[in-house]
């Protein structure tokens, strides 16, 4: 692996265009090929499915197969992304929506203004017997994920096919992020927020970037978290 001050293409040494253009094997071109492949559908979320509003947890035993969604509507009854109602006992219904004896204690949650600015619909949580929609389902997101930086790259080197890439290694940082996702309370009733948040500026992945007749571009692959002495400086 090269460091980034080691890579540098030297005109007629690869079967790259002349030296600064498009094609070269540098910092700013997989930055350009990288931050194209995450603008596309790279929205962080918190990975929520609510269905419609208000949303009602069960206190006692949730029963919206998300055990922890007592704590999850706290923290962002906290944000002030929801806001929460008073407690109240309510009939337990069955899976097919039928009545029981049972008792429960519910309490329903409503979308705040600033709520609206982050819930985001998302696909159909199911079909009918004809193909149509049923519902929809949404989620709060957080921003967008984007490039941070290059922070070095191994190759290019040549496939059997004459096809050249090189393995590039970046980090990332997120575009929007809002105060309310650098809250204690919001990290820690959703782990992937601590997560992402944390891994800002430090957390690397590797990605391969292709050679192509129009420069580096990304094509299927997925970036993948960077392990090991290749993600060293």
């Amino acid at each position: 692996m090269k460091s980034q001050g080691m890579c540098f293409v030297i005109c007629g040494g690869l079967a790259l265009a002349g030296c600064g253009g498009k094609q070269d094997a540098n910092a700013k071109n997989f930055a350009g090929a990288i931050s194209q492949a995450l603008e596309k559908g790279n929205e962080l979320c918190l990975g929520l499915s609510i269905k419609q509003w208000p949303v009602k947890v069960w206190m006692d035993a949730p029963d919206d197969g998300r055990p922890d969604a007592v704590g999850e509507l706290a923290a962002l009854d906290a944000a002030d992304l929801v806001k929460g109602g008073s407690i109240t006992m309510e009939g337990k219904k069955d899976y097919f929506g039928n009545p029981t004896r049972m008792m429960i204690r519910v309490k329903s949650y409503e979308l705040t203004a600033m709520g609206k600015r982050y819930f985001v619909e998302k696909g159909s949580s199911g079909f009918d017997r004809d193909g149509r929609e049923t519902s929809r389902t949404g989620d709060f997101c957080y921003g967008k994920g984007k490039l941070g930086s290059v922070v070095r790259w191994e190759g290019p080197q040549t496939e059997a096919a004459g096809l050249q890439n090189a393995l590039v290694v970046y980090t990332y940082d997120v575009e929007g992020l809002p105060d309310w996702a650098k809250r204690g309370d919001i990290q820690k009733a959703f782990p992937s927020v601590a997560r992402v948040v944390g891994g800002i500026g430090k957390t690397r992945f590797e990605q391969t970037v292709w050679l192509t007749s129009d420069g580096w571009v990304v094509t299927n692959s997925a970036a993948v978290p960077c392990a090991g002495r290749e993600c060293g400086d």
